[in-house]
């Protein structure tokens, strides 16, 4: 039955539990499933069924919750009967489980390395010992078959055996909440380019793993952007019991609030342990975007006097730059495609790391080093002032473009200390106490050359 057809309303999907504690009896396989996934690779899990309780103590076994949950973190939510303890219950079918089931019962084996295939009966799990015409005589486990399957008493899945009490007759949903480790997300955005460059359309996809150990069907997800401060608690190992605290003591999970930002994922979400998918999350079709090419360097002294020897070629990045919407923007892999003239292909021109943005925020990336666009720079004259403290110096910067499209040039000049600007070739501004920034145009075929002479005190 699908999770979503549950119908709580229908009474045959309330199982009566029995009244004594001493009895378990397993909640039903039927659930909706609500899974809050933080960055730091830990999830809220929401698991609720419909549960029928006689008033009174119970002992009810939670089938397949995720082995990494983190022991100290189990509650009932909302109004429910008090949680008194909890344990683990059940274990996880392996190999050496379904050899010891099988102790006393009739196995084939199968022929390797020159020893011939047989029957036999298991007399020894620990070390695997097996009865044959022969006599007894040690195996490896994988070369048994075991004719039976796995049997009844191993078929249930790991799960919590929860001591509930409660004064009235429970007939409804009940929400087991805990946190898990071993889920995880990340963002991956593809960024296609106009044929003109000027917009650029961009498409997110989460990436969601699960090595819970838990299989997830049908869930509703929501992924939460930003860093809330998770505390790592203790798993536990499942041999003990765990004496349930009160609701009042019980420190609340995280839940998304003001200071993060939430996805919700547009469809339910099935994610076998161990699995990985990949799932739209949203599609923003055409967001303005300017490509710039930017220098930076560092005006630092040498203590020579008089100019440096020559021209010194230095790197330009190119660089993308758009205001992020009325949405945040989370923080993920971009990856920036342009169209590929003569067909509808596309070609890759670069990518970077996104970090978290706000609406309304700016956004730029680097995407790489550009061929056409070169830069060289000189000192032209340095000269010390009198009080040994103050330094002038002039400096040039030429950029050339070789391509055939206008390019868009940031010069940013990284300068220390107290300084002042004596003189520069062309119009520039302060953008922050160290640093200088000159923007302009060159058309293609075209070079600039900058000058400036700048006063440091140390």
């Amino acid at each position: 039955m699908p999770v979503r057809s549950l119908r709580w309303y229908l009474p045959l999907l309330f199982l009566p539990l029995a009244a004594s504690a001493a009895e378990p009896v397993p909640a039903p396989a039927e659930r909706e499933l609500d899974l809050t996934v933080y960055r730091p690779g830990v999830a809220l899990v929401r698991d609720r069924r419909p549960i029928d309780l006689e008033a009174g103590n119970h002992r009810l076994v939670w089938p397949n919750v995720a082995d990494t949950l983190q022991w100290d973190s189990v509650r009932l939510a909302g109004e429910a009967p008090e949680l008194r303890a909890y344990r683990r219950s059940g274990e996880r079918l392996t190999l050496q489980r379904l050899v010891e089931g099988y102790v006393g019962r009739e196995v084939r084996f199968t022929a390797a390395n020159g020893d011939n295939g047989g029957v036999g009966e298991i007399v020894s799990a620990d070390p695997l010992l097996v009865r044959t015409d022969a006599g007894v005589r040690p195996l490896t486990p994988e070369r048994l078959v075991f004719p039976g399957g796995v049997p009844d008493a191993l078929m249930s899945s790991p799960g919590l055996a929860l001591d509930i009490a409660t004064d009235r007759r429970w007939r409804q949903p009940l929400r087991l909440d805990y946190l898990a480790e071993g889920f995880a997300w990340s963002l991956d955005y593809v960024a296609r380019l106009s044929a003109d460059g000027s917009r650029l359309r961009l498409e997110a996809r989460a990436s969601i793993a699960n090595a819970s150990g838990m299989a997830v069907r049908d869930a509703r997800v929501e992924l939460i952007a930003g860093e809330p401060a998770i505390p790592r608690g203790d798993r536990g190992n499942g041999a003990e019991m765990m004496q349930a605290r009160s609701m009042s003591d019980a420190a609340a999970p995280p839940e998304a609030a003001g200071d993060y930002y939430h996805l919700a994922l547009p469809r339910p979400v099935t994610l076998e342990a161990g699995e990985r998918t990949s799932v739209a999350v949203f599609d923003r079709p055409s967001i303005p975007v300017e490509r710039q090419y930017v220098l930076r360097s560092d005006a630092r002294i040498t203590g020579t006097k008089g100019p440096a020897p020559g021209w010194r070629s230095v790197p330009l990045t190119t660089t993308l730059a758009w205001t992020v919407g009325d949405r945040p923007q989370p923080a993920g892999t971009l990856r920036v495609y342009e169209p590929r003239p003569g067909d509808e292909g596309v070609r890759l021109v670069g990518g970077d790391r996104l970090g978290d943005r706000a609406a309304g925020e700016q956004v730029e990336v680097a995407l790489g080093r550009p061929f056409d666009i070169v830069a060289e720079r000189r000192r032209t004259d340095w000269q010390r002032g009198p009080d040994e403290r103050t330094e002038t110096v002039t400096r040039e910067i030429r950029v050339r473009n070789a391509g055939q499209r206008e390019a868009s040039i940031r010069i940013e000049e990284s300068i220390p200390g107290e300084w002042e600007m004596l003189e520069a070739s062309d119009e520039w501004e302060r953008a922050s106490a160290d640093l200088a920034v000159w923007r302009f145009e060159i058309e293609g075929g075209g070079e600039r050359l900058l000058r400036y002479r700048v006063r440091i005190k140390r």
